[in-house]
Order: C-alpha cells, then sequence, then structure tokens
C-alpha cells in the first residue's frame, strides 16, 4: 500500500465467515446405521443404499430419514442409536432447530430430521465402512480440525481486524455480527 501510494485512504478488513477447532476423532455414524440395518454402503464406505443416513458437516451431522415408509418405532430406534454415544453431546429435534438457527425440515425439504451436535474433540465423516463408530481422524479419511458446531461455541467465532483510513485505531469493537461487515465496508 505505501509502495503504491494509497495506504493513507486505504482501509484493510480481515474476516472470516467462521471459527474452528481440533477434531483428532471422527465418529462415523452411518457405519453405525449400517451396522443396525439402515443403510448399505458400497466401494470406499461410501452409502449405496439409505434408509436413514449423515451427512456430515464437521461438528454436526444431519441425519435424513431418507425412507418414507420407515416407521416411528424405526425412527425413535434411529434416533436411541445415537443419544448416549460417546463423542455425541446432543441429538436435537425439528422443534430446537430455530434455536440453532436451523430451518424447521416441515417449511424446507432440504432441512434434516435430527441434527447431531458432536463434542468438542470429534468431527463428523459420512464413511459407512468398518465397525468402529469413533476413529482417529485419519482412519476416517476426515480433516484433523473443523467448523459446524454449535454456533454459541466461542471456538466458532470468526476473526475481525480492521485498519486504516475511515477508522480509529486501537478501538475493540467486542463480539459483532457478520452481516455488519459489508455495510461497514461499503460505508468507508
Amino acid at each position: 500500500l505505501d509502495d503504491a501510494g494509497i495506504a493513507e485512504q486505504t482501509a484493510v478488513f480481515i474476516v472470516s465467515d467462521h471459527g474452528f477447532t481440533r477434531t483428532p476423532r471422527a465418529l462415523k455414524p452411518n457405519a453405525l446405521l449400517r451396522r443396525e440395518g439402515f443403510l448399505q454402503a458400497g466401494r470406499g464406505g461410501k452409502i449405496a443404499e439409505a434408509r436413514a443416513q449423515v451427512v456430515a458437516e464437521g461438528g454436526m451431522g444431519l441425519l435424513y430419514f431418507t425412507d418414507p415408509s420407515l416407521s416411528e418405532a424405526e425412527r425413535q430406534r434411529i434416533r436411541q442409536l445415537f443419544e448416549h454415544q460417546e463423542g455425541i453431546a446432543q441429538v436435537l429435534e425439528p422443534n430446537r432447530f430455530s434455536s440453532y438457527g436451523l430451518p424447521d425440515p416441515r417449511a424446507d425439504a432440504h432441512m434434516a430430521d435430527l441434527v447431531l451436535l458432536a463434542k468438542d474433540g470429534f468431527g463428523f465423516s459420512a464413511k459407512a465402512d468398518g465397525d468402529e463408530f469413533i476413529v482417529p481422524v485419519e482412519a476416517a479419511g476426515s480433516y484433523p480440525g473443523n467448523h459446524g458446531f454449535d454456533a454459541n461455541d466461542k471456538k466458532m467465532n470468526a476473526v475481525f481486524v480492521a485498519a486504516g483510513a475511515g477508522l480509529k485505531k486501537g478501538v475493540r469493537l467486542g463480539q459483532i455480527d457478520n452481516l455488519d461487515v459489508a455495510p461497514t465496508a461499503a460505508a468507508l
């Protein structure tokens, strides 16, 4: 900026859209569903057929009941498979989705039927092979760090640093809303 001669009239923003945390252990909910007969795995642990399956999203597992003929008893059995598993912090029902900023599946056909939240140190894998529910992240072919956890977890807070033209030096804003970044940049 100095070399270009525009330092005095330039503001610089350093931002991210989410935080990140270490996840050395992977949860394989689809392996558990496969063992219980709710899905079939194909080559490489990928899902071939599923009556229910989990889409891995870092620290969240989006559980879909993909077979409309699943009985209420089967749905409850699937829910109970995850309720007290090591690594699972919570199993969210749709009536709790809004408090996490998630859509209601009755209003959004793309939304999961249940949401699994991982405990700290765990992330979800979509693989359905093997018999273990918890494996080292390398064994699941997953990432050793993830986002996608409960947004109330302080580790998920994004970074925001701004300096330069139009901004006061040394001001600490505290927590801000990501939705305020673009209007602030536009105003400058």
